[in-house]
């Protein structure tokens, strides 16, 4: 009865903080290219071949899998993005219940998730985060389940999905291996790495076929993209703005919402923990090397921004969880410490409730909005906003499929439209200025010339300027009224052109 309980805690706490923010947040520019691209597996596309798409290929198929059961929506995507930060929010518990003992600490470590800003901001949005945390997490946390054959093979399974989802997180392997070789020493060590290898082989195998079908197309996708969107100053470069960025979330230069100081308070107790184990001479858990990489990892992309914490997040909080047995050990063992204990004690409770108690910054930051470049309107960021538009699209629509030019992809979502092809993604029209027409057309963007073309001879009878135009916007303007579109709607600052044919 007890246990039933404190899994009905867990579910209720984990439920609490995901759900509500899945379909209330605002909504996150990246989150339109996604959905659009599992809409479009679900009727038949291939990735990067019949459109681009900057990731590997499985959070599409997942994601078009879910909608084809529960329909293609704006909340059918959400509602999946919140399941699966649950999962990952059940995943920490029983793992810091197995590596502590402590099913108190395992609640502990459940608030401290549930409670973490970087975490309900992101891991609900139909983005990668969630799912590749997910994965990875499992990944490290089935090393101590069952026989030796089939937790490293299922690890090497759930890392080869992670990457399948974030293709970064590879850097993991190199922990996982080293923690097979560690527990299985000699020829049994070398066999049952061969295992972990096996299972990720298994899921990465599926690359294979996008690969072999043309392996340029592929390959810029998943890693070119990513390098000339950082503006020229490579993939890993811009070495200021990720200092920047590192001071952001250690609360030295600025804060950023709740998301800044709690990550300082769990980096803080993560060093704490390092200090504690390098004292006591005591091996480091695999959760220690992974957050190390995964902070390393997260920081390199260019530009970086904070969401990026998500990935080493629950490994943190086990850290923090581990933390705390290991201080709790140390203090018994040692005569006359009630004194010490009770300050400590009085230390962790006062971080914990700094941790929590700054939550709602973060609520306010992604609920309610706040007036900052670029969302200067925020409601025109906000889905009952968003749904309006998509409605106001099928209404102006000549027939169903009929094709629409939108520079941000998530207005079609859950319409009878077609978007115009090349505008799958927003973030093509601004970056095709680095590529040659050749590798336009072969990668699925499109280039400024090319849509004003489309937009002069009436490709798409209806047209939606709305968010992620920025100064672009009177220009793309006055280019659909030069070509004879009318203003027909106006839902906050967006606005819906139409043309028709004149006699």
């Amino acid at each position: 009865m007890a246990r039933r309980l404190t899994w009905a805690l867990v579910l209720s706490i984990l439920g609490a903080a995901f759900l509500p923010v899945a379909f209330v947040r605002m909504v996150d520019s990246d989150e339109g290219a996604f959905l659009i691209a599992s809409d479009l597996v679900l009727h038949g596309k291939l990735p990067y071949h019949d459109f681009s798409y900057q990731h590997t290929p499985l959070m599409a198929y997942l994601y078009a899998a879910w909608m084809k059961l529960f329909g293609v929506s704006w909340y059918s995507g959400r509602l999946l993005s919140a399941l699966l930060a649950i999962a990952l929010g059940v995943a920490v518990y029983r793992q810091v219940v197995r590596v502590t003992g402590r099913v108190g600490v395992g609640l502990l470590a459940t608030i401290l998730f549930a409670a973490s800003g970087v975490g309900f901001s992101w891991y609900p949005t139909v983005k990668t985060l969630g799912l590749a945390t997910l994965l990875l997490f499992l990944s490290y946390s089935v090393l101590d389940w069952g026989p030796p054959r089939a937790k490293y093979f299922l690890s090497g399974l759930f890392l080869g999905l992670s990457v399948d989802t974030r293709i970064y997180v590879i850097v993991v392997l190199l922990v996982l291996a080293i923690e097979v070789v560690r527990r299985e020493p000699g020829r049994t060590g070398l066999r049952q790495l061969g295992w972990l290898v096996g299972g990720l082989a298994l899921a990465l195998a599926p690359n294979l076929f996008f690969f072999l079908i043309d392996p340029d197309t592929f390959v810029f996708n998943v890693v070119g993209h990513h390098v000339i969107r950082s503006g020229g100053v490579g993939a890993v470069g811009d070495l200021w703005q990720k200092a920047s960025t590192v001071l952001l979330l250690l609360t030295v230069h600025g804060s950023e919402g709740a998301t800044s100081l709690q990550f300082t308070i769990l980096f803080v107790l993560n060093l704490a923990f390092v200090v504690s184990r390098l004292a006591f001479r005591e091996r480091f858990p695999p959760s220690t090397s992974i957050t190390l990489l995964l902070l390393l990892v997260s920081i390199l992309p260019t530009p970086t921004f904070t969401q990026y914490v998500c990935l080493p997040l629950p490994f943190m909080i086990v850290n923090v969880a581990l933390l705390i047995v290991d201080l709790e050990r140390e203090l018994k063992a040692v005569a006359d410490t009630t004194a010490v204990r009770r300050r400590l004690q009085h230390v962790l409770w006062l971080l914990v409730g700094l941790y929590v108690v700054a939550a709602p910054a973060d609520l306010y930051r992604f609920i309610v909005g706040w007036d900052a470049p670029p969302l200067h309107h925020v409601d025109d960021w906000k889905l009952p906003t968003i749904r309006r538009v998509a409605r106001a699209i099928d209404e102006e629509l000549p027939a169903d499929n009929a094709t629409v030019i939108t520079w941000w992809p998530g207005y079609v979502i859950g319409t009878k439209a077609s978007i115009l092809p090349g505008l799958e993604n927003h973030l093509n029209l601004w970056y095709s200025p680095a590529l040659t027409a050749e590798e336009i057309g072969r990668y699925h963007y499109i280039s400024a010339p090319a849509l004003a073309w489309h937009i002069a001879h009436h490709t798409a009878r209806v047209a939606v300027l709305g968010i992620f135009l920025f100064d672009t916007k009177p220009r793309w303007r006055q280019v659909l009224v030069d070509a004879g579109y009318v203003m027909v709607r106006q839902i906050g600052d967006t606005e819906i052109y139409r043309w028709d044919r004149r006699p």
